[in-house]
């Protein structure tokens, strides 16, 4: 139980799969996945976030904004490594 609601099968699921893209398109070296996993932790993110945190604003927005800040770094990461090696895709 998280906040106010019991977490759901799908929440894990698309927890661990997003997770899953991340780390096997990172060390794979493909950065369509890492960027499409980064993707499924925003929804995640997002959903579990509006699901569990209903009648509280501080923890919600928190989450929120840490999580932004993480996967913005992330993406900025992988543009600048694209860019330095021109024939990288991503």
């Amino acid at each position: 139980m998280i906040g106010d609601e019991w977490v759901t099968s799908y929440e894990i699921l698309s927890l661990v799969l997003s997770t899953g893209f991340v780390i096997l398109g990172t060390r794979m070296r493909r950065y369509s996945f890492a960027l499409s996993g980064l993707a499924g932790l925003a929804a995640f993110l997002f959903l579990a976030t509006n699901g569990h945190f209903k009648s509280y604003l501080s923890w919600p927005l928190a989450l929120t904004i840490s999580g932004g800040i993480a996967m913005a770094i992330g993406v900025v990461l992988v543009v600048v490594k694209a860019r330095k090696d021109p024939h990288r895709e991503i």
